[in-house]
């Protein structure tokens, strides 16, 4: 499962959303990598970010709080029923820059 399917799925099944509580359920329930920056926030919090931006943008989701330590969204109800769309519409995208994250993994570990 990508991640975009997987957010999808919890957006669906909750009302709101933490990008850190997010990034966590992503890491230690679905195998994504768990790499940090010097921060200690996960590498994986800024495309969780950016995609949960993304629904934000087209009115899917509301920013409830966004700032420095994380950001919480809510699910719009009128649009719960657009994530599934939505969803598709992106999953190629994500899947895409997944695949060019693990290309470069693998460029790394040649050195």
């Amino acid at each position: 499962m990508d991640i975009s399917s997987i957010i999808y799925h919890h957006l669906k099944n909750n009302k709101q959303v933490s990008a850190t509580t997010l990034c966590n359920f992503l890491i230690e329930e679905h195998g994504f990598t768990s790499k940090t920056f010097s921060t200690g926030r996960p590498k994986l919090y800024v495309d969780v970010v950016s995609y949960l931006e993304e629904l934000h943008h087209r009115g899917t989701i509301n920013a409830i709080s966004r700032d420095q330590v994380d950001c919480i969204y809510e699910v719009n109800e009128t649009d719960k029923l657009n994530i599934k769309q939505e969803e598709a519409e992106n999953k190629e995208k994500l899947q895409v820059k997944k695949e060019e994250e693990h290309e470069e993994e693998l460029q790394l570990s040649l050195f």
